[in-house]
Order: structure tokens, then sequence, then C-alpha cells
């Protein structure tokens, strides 16, 4: 059986056990797609990322999030703490106090900035697309 190494980091927080619970898998090359589901139900974080090489070459990484039930098209909280996992294994470059990638998302591809202090991670933000709302009108009552 294939070991996978996974971080389990909480995004929005200074602090250990606070903020949002979410696992990064940063090196998911060869993990089939029913597996990544059945690896988020089994971990049972509110999200589960799995990072993969772009299918866009204009863009720097495909990240897939998963909750332990289905796949999601995009989430704040997964995208910004595996932009800093990224960030802090060394595969975004901290070549300035600040850098921008470009993530492949199930929305599309979304900017995510990380700034840097003394080579380190310590913050990181995305721009994402204006949300779109749809209202479904419930059926009228019948008059009874």
């Amino acid at each position: 059986m294939r070991k996978l190494r996974y971080h389990l980091v909480d995004v929005f927080t200074d602090r250990p056990f606070g903020g949002n619970p979410l696992a990064v898998f940063s090196h998911a090359h060869g993990i089939p797609d029913d597996l990544m589901q059945d690896i988020a139900h089994e971990l049972n974080t509110s999200e589960t990322t799995f990072v993969l090489s772009p299918k866009d070459p204009e863009n720097d990484f495909w990240v897939r999030i998963f909750t332990p039930t289905i796949e999601l098209p995009i989430a704040g909280h997964p995208t910004i703490g595996t932009a800093f996992v990224l960030a802090h294994e060394g595969l975004i470059d901290a070549i300035d106090d600040e850098c921008t990638v470009r993530f492949e998302e199930g929305i599309g591809p979304l900017s995510v900035s990380v700034r840097f202090e003394d080579g380190e991670p310590i913050m990181a933000t995305m721009r994402q697309p204006r949300p779109i709302a749809s209202i479904m009108a419930a059926p009228a009552p019948t008059g009874r």
C-alpha cells in the first residue's frame, strides 16, 4: 500500500486547535478520485485538499477540495490553507516579501497571494470571482 503524507493545519488562527481545520495532501499525484473522496471521508475534517499539477500551464497548481461527502468547486479556508502549506514546504518561492500563484479550482483559476517574513509564510489571501446567487421560488400554496 502506498504511504501518503499530509498536513493537518488550522486556518484563520495563530494558535493550535483554533480556527478551521484542514487536511492538505501537497503531493497528490496518482491518487484516484474515489480514493480522494474516501480519504476526505476518513479524515472527517470540514475539507481536505489534494494538490496536483495544473491542467492549464498558465496556472501553478490544481487544487481539488473535498468534504467528507462531496467535492467542492471552491472554498475559502481550504484555498488559503493550501497556499500556506505549499509556501511552508517551499513549493511557492519566497523570492520577494509577497508572491502570487494561480490555483486551478472547480470554478476556474484563482489568484492567491502569500506574504513572507524572513523567508517564512505569514499570511495568505485570495481573490475570487463575484459570487452568483440563485433563488428558487417555493410553489404557491394550494387553497384548501
